[in-house]
């Protein structure tokens, strides 16, 4: 059972964490502080809009030592967006 990460305000540590964007908001990473470690981040090809990837604060995540971060190799997402996206910059 996945929980949703913005929900748990009171958490004071999270260690070694996988974070699965897939049916869930990247942005829910900004929300947890406390992240030490390790940290994973899969199925990145759902997140569409660097806005949600600016709003997980990764730059605040001090302790988290290694970062892993992970798109499907079986996703059928449409990159029309992605493409939109970086031809806006």
């Amino acid at each position: 059972m996945l929980l949703h990460l913005s929900k748990l305000k009171s958490l004071q540590v999270l260690v070694g964490a996988k974070f699965l964007v897939g049916g869930l908001r990247m942005e829910d990473l900004g929300e947890v502080e406390n992240l030490y470690g390790s940290l994973s981040v899969l199925e990145l090809q759902n997140v569409f809009d660097k806005r949600e990837a600016v709003k997980a604060k990764m730059k605040e995540k001090s302790h988290v030592d290694k970062l892993s971060l992970e798109w499907s190799k079986t996703s059928t997402v449409d990159n029309s967006q992605t493409e939109r996206c970086w031809h806006k910059r």
